[in-house]
């Protein structure tokens, strides 16, 4: 009978086991619970009685500070990103494999990220479309009014128009709510930035830099680079 085989491992294979790990699995399982408490938040926040402004700036009807959330995320997207490079880099290095076989693995990596720390803003998407939605009605009909007046008064009007109409309030009132309405129409369907959300993929995608790195020489890449810039 072949004898039993018997695990042995080096001083840093035991602290990888008994110290590594267990730290990692305290931090992964503590930050799923804020996630979790989090994104509970966020849903009965939306289910509250939200009176959205359809103009605001913010092109989310008031709620974008919502979506600063997503900037505490990315030194924990670095994090996993981290974790997935090291596996990866360590069968590149040893098992003779190459980046672009793990492309799938990466792909899943930054859908992960992106729905535990994105999508929960999406949440907010119903309230944002029905604000949008009503906006569209009240302030299309605001300025399709406004602007049969200034047509009725400026447009169909016989005679000629003197220089005194260049001083007349009229016109920069009715660019100023025409501005206003135009907010409306380009409401975003999340209150997210789009620097906050290319920032979370850059994050997890930067521990993947050196394993690259290590398949392509930087003396090979540079030269690449030179040719495209000049």
């Amino acid at each position: 009978m072949l004898a039993k085989q018997r695990w042995s491992f080096s001083w840093a294979g035991w602290w990888h086991i008994w110290a590594s790990i267990p730290i990692f699995l305290i931090l992964l399982f503590g930050w799923l619970w804020r996630l979790f408490l989090w994104n509970l938040f966020l849903w009965r926040v939306s289910r509250l009685d939200l009176h959205l402004v359809p103009p605001h700036p913010d092109l989310s009807g008031g709620l974008q500070f919502v979506g600063a959330s997503v900037r505490a995320f990315p030194m924990l997207s670095f994090a996993l990103g981290a974790v997935v490079a090291g596996g990866v880099a360590n069968r590149v290095v040893h098992q003779g494999m190459h980046l672009i076989d793990f492309k799938y693995i990466i792909a899943t990596l930054v859908a992960v990220v992106l729905i535990f720390f994105v999508a929960p803003l999406m949440v907010f998407t119903r309230r944002i479309l029905q604000a949008r939605r009503r906006g569209i009605f009240e302030y299309g009909a605001l300025a399709g009014a406004v602007g049969r007046q200034m047509e009725h008064k400026w447009v169909e009007r016989n005679g000629s128009v003197d220089e005194a109409a260049l001083d007349v309030q009229h016109f920069s009132a009715t660019t100023d709510l025409y501005q206003v309405v135009s907010n409306v129409y380009q409401i975003k369907t999340a209150p997210l930035d789009l620097q906050d959300l290319v920032a979370v993929i850059i994050a997890v995608l930067l521990p993947f830099v050196p394993v690259l790195l290590y398949e392509i020489p930087l003396n090979v890449i540079l030269p690449d680079i030179v040719k495209l810039l000049l």
